[in-house]
């Protein structure tokens, strides 16, 4: 999944700062109105206006006040003043021109300023708006204006600010502006005016406020924009925005001498070239903007000696070479958007030291190599470097950044487990991990992404699973990675009782080993999940053991797999401990006690019966019968053998080896050789080196080939997966077994 359209294409955070300044008006003035029909002559002029002037001139002054309330008149009847937003009641037109609203006027009676935001007004401003001669401030933005600038406006040699912005004006910049010689501040955005910037524009020696953004402007940026040398606010913030017009050529040199600037916007142009090394004298400049243009070749190192920047964007250009590593010794930068050029190389390790950093976003490059430490950056709250070449692990760093939101390092060359410390990340809101060849599982903290809304629309917060990205009804064809494809680390802990496993648990890690003292023979494991809705499921040998039960253990390796199926339908989680038992010497257990069930192996002699072994037992199958006396212990009877008879009576325990006897169940590894008796079954010890035998490394492949020059008669074999004894050797009957070194053997012979 690629990254997402808003981290692609981020609005400078100070745009929205780029406003005009205007002063707040008391409700109580009088609102701008025009005088009744029969005082609307030129020359007409009220009483209160007349009032109002007291010096010697009074007639010129009168004739001046009437030119203004004429202008005010005009800018009323084009601009349809009766639908505008604030109206006046009638007779507020007898009033002063000085007490309208909107309007200010000096001790003479003639308008200074003249305010009217957001009033409504529609339709072209009027050119006699040049007869306010001392007009000061004009502020009309946020209305409905349309047509061009007249360039009668260059007439108004007093002008300090000129605000029209986000209007509908059209047409060209009017190169007469150029004569306002006093202005300050000339906010034309967000309009609809076309054509070249006027060189003129250059002779505003006072100018410290120039924007001409969001229009439709062509042609090259004037080179005598550079002589603006006081642009600059009053409060120092000083700016010259000139984005998204359709701007084109390259970024003059001369802006370089424009030391006072604060910010520069130039983004979302045409314009061309390189980008200047002169802008590094910008020693004022904070925010240096000049995203989606075709600016070509490297990124000058001399921006790393704008000690006073806070952001840095250059994204959608065809910016080449290495990312200088100058650009970490930037002391204040929050923001540094190089994402989407042709930047190749390694990330510097530099970026790791600017602490301030808030965004850092490189994606869509050619970056190669390891992501560098990044741990430093404390407050970094979106981390992009997808689309890249970056090889190596994801740094265990990147989980230790308390305020992260978004985190994209997808579609690059990372390999290996994702860091479980990702999973701590609190106020994470967006992951990208696919299209790497990473391994293991996604860390369990990571889960609560699959439950947050979508980052942005049509923007999902992670891209764990595969989604539907090309909106065909299907996530079977979303291309290569169509997601990260991982399971979630489910497994919360597992325990070896008496072993440990390799390496240490950790929730990403998919293969374990151990190994066992050469004493144990089976295991237990505790398998623990985050989620009590997830099932466990433990599989050795092809059989399945539920979770706290003991598994027996083989001579070797033993692997055993853990599966964790979720209950949320996302993959399963399979983790492998490879158990390995390699004792020192083939291993014999010190004593075995066999369990002899009525009815299978053991027998109780029935009352009336008084005989010898081979009177009951001379013409059966049995070949061996063994009885327990308290004088004597156990005492066989074997036919073929030759071994003594004993008389059986009533009430007798008799043990007989026989081909239909069953196998023989283990229940427990005891050291006592007491044989207790109960109502239906009887235990008995068989001790190492008595009836117990390991085979010896080296020995034959086959029992017979163990016993056959041996007085053994029969021998079982110890099935450690079914915990019973199987017939392995008896040569009445033919049987001979497969036998291995390791494997214990229960041999049978005469005393």
């Amino acid at each position: 999944m690629g990254v997402s359209p808003a981290l692609d294409t981020p609005a400078p955070t100070t745009v929205a700062t780029l406003e005009p300044a205007a002063a707040p008006f008391e409700s109580t003035i009088p609102n701008f109105f025009p005088p009744p029909a029969e005082t609307t002559s030129a020359e007409a002029v009220t009483a209160a206006d007349e009032a109002s002037i007291s010096r010697p001139d009074a007639d010129a002054l009168r004739d001046q006040v009437a030119a203004d309330r004429a202008a005010l008149m005009a800018l009323y009847a084009a601009t349809d003043g009766p639908n505008w937003r604030l109206n006046a009641p009638t007779g507020a037109a007898t009033e002063p021109i000085g007490t309208w609203f909107g309007v200010t006027t000096n001790g003479d009676g003639r308008v200074t300023s003249l305010i009217l935001i957001d009033n409504n007004l529609t339709g072209a401003l009027p050119g006699t708006l040049s007869n306010l001669a001392h007009l000061r401030e004009l502020w009309l933005y946020e209305n409905q204006l349309s047509g061009p600038i007249p360039a009668a406006l260059g007439d108004l040699v007093h002008l300090e600010i000129l605000a029209l912005l986000r209007n509908e004006l059209s047409g060209p910049i009017p190169a007469a502006l150029g004569d306002l010689t006093h202005l300050r501040e000339l906010w034309l955005r967000e309009n609809q005016l076309s054509g070249p910037i006027p060189a003129a524009l250059g002779n505003l020696a006072h100018l410290a406020i120039l924007d001409l953004s969001v229009n439709e402007l062509s042609g090259p940026i004037p080179a005598a924009l550079g002589d603006l040398a006081h642009l600059r606010e009053l409060s120092l913030h000083s700016e010259l925005s000139l984005h998204s017009n359709e701007l084109s050529g390259p970024v003059p040199a001369t802006l370089g001498d424009l030391t006072w600037l604060r910010v520069l916007y130039l983004s979302d142009n045409q314009l061309s070239g390189p980008i200047p090394a002169v802008l590094g004298r910008l020693i004022n400049l904070e925010n240096l903007e000049l995203s989606n243009n075709q600016l070509q070749g490297p990124i000058p190192a001399t921006l790393g000696d704008l000690a006073k920047l806070r952001e840095l964007w250059l994204y959608e250009n065809h910016l080449s070479g290495p990312i200088p590593a100058v650009l970490g010794k930037i002391p204040f930068l929050q923001i540094l958007n190089l994402s989407n050029n042709q930047l190749s190389g390694l990330i510097p390790a530099t970026l790791g030291n600017i602490t301030g950093l808030d965004a850092l976003w490189l994606h869509g490059n050619r970056l190669s190599g390891p992501i560098p430490d990044l741990g430093g950056l404390l407050v970094l709250d979106s981390l992009s470097l997808g689309n890249n070449r970056l090889s190596g692990s994801i740094p265990a760093e990147l989980g230790h950044l308390p305020n992260l939101k978004a985190l994209l390092l997808n579609d690059n060359q990372l390999q290996g487990p994702i860091p479980p410390a990702l999973g701590s990340l609190a106020h994470l809101q967006i992951a990208q991990l696919a299209g790497n060849a990473l391994t293991g599982c996604i860390p369990h903290g990571l889960r609560r992404l699959l439950t947050l809304p979508e980052f942005e629309p049509g923007v999902p917060a992670n891209d764990f699973t595969a989604g539907d990205a090309n909106g065909d009804g299907d996530s079977a064809d979303e291309g290569a990675t169509p997601g990260l494809g991982l399971p979630f680390c489910l497994l919360r802990d597992l325990h070896l009782q008496g072993a440990s496993l390799d390496p240490l648990f950790a929730g990403g890690t998919a293969a374990y080993t151990a190994t066992v003292p050469d004493d144990i023979e089976e295991i237990l494991m505790t398998a623990t999940v985050h989620d009590t809705g997830d099932t466990v499921t433990i599989r050795k040998g092809g059989k399945i053991y539920t979770e706290g039960t003991a598994l027996p253990l083989d001579p070797g390796p033993n692997p055993i797999t853990i599966e964790i199926i979720p209950s949320d339908g996302t993959p399963p989680q399979i983790v492998t401990v490879t158990v390995t038992w390699e004792p020192a010497e083939p291993h014999v257990p010190s004593s075995v006690v066999l369990t002899l069930r009525l009815g299978g192996n053991f027998y109780i002699v029935s009352a009336g019966v008084s005989a010898m072994a081979a009177d009951l037992f001379g013409g059966t199958d049995v070949t061996s019968v063994w009885t327990h006396t308290a004088q004597r212990g156990w005492v066989v009877y074997e036919p073929s053998a030759g071994a003594e008879d004993f008389p059986v009576k009533a009430g007798d325990v008799l043990w007989i080896v026989a081909p239909s006897a069953q196998p023989l169940p283990v229940v427990a590894l005891i050291g006592s050789d007491a044989p207790p008796a109960g109502a239906g079954a009887i235990s008995f010890t068989l001790r190492e080196g008595s009836n117990l035998l390991a085979v010896p490394a080296g020995a034959p492949t086959t029992a017979a080939g163990l016993f056959g020059a041996t007085d053994v008669t029969i021998a079982w074999k110890y099935n450690r997966a079914t915990r019973t004894w199987d017939l392995s050797y008896l040569p009445a009957l033919g049987c001979d077994g497969a036998i291995a070194p390791g494997d214990v053997l229960w041999i049978v012979k005469p005393q």
